[in-house]
């Protein structure tokens, strides 16, 4: 699957990205209760989720970070 950034730029979909990006998040919620294992647990369910849901070999950072935001909320 490739990402569409948002300078427009083309990569390759990455876990390690959003679970890092998730474990940011964590942290500056939650400080040192933040759990790098739980936020892998969420990439890998996102990543599992856009693989089953998402029609198309190419997604943008956006629809990405709509997902994750949807994900979290709803957990």
């Amino acid at each position: 699957m490739t990402v569409i950034k948002r300078n427009g730029t083309e990569v390759p979909y990455d876990t390690n990205k959003v679970s890092v990006a998730i474990y940011k998040a964590m942290v500056e919620m939650y400080g040192d209760k933040a759990d790098k294992e739980l936020a892998n647990c969420y990439a890998s369910f996102i990543t599992s989720y856009i693989k089953h849901t998402i029609k198309s070999e190419k997604i943008s950072v956006e629809q990405i970070q709509d997902i994750v935001e949807k994900v979290l909320m709803e957990s």
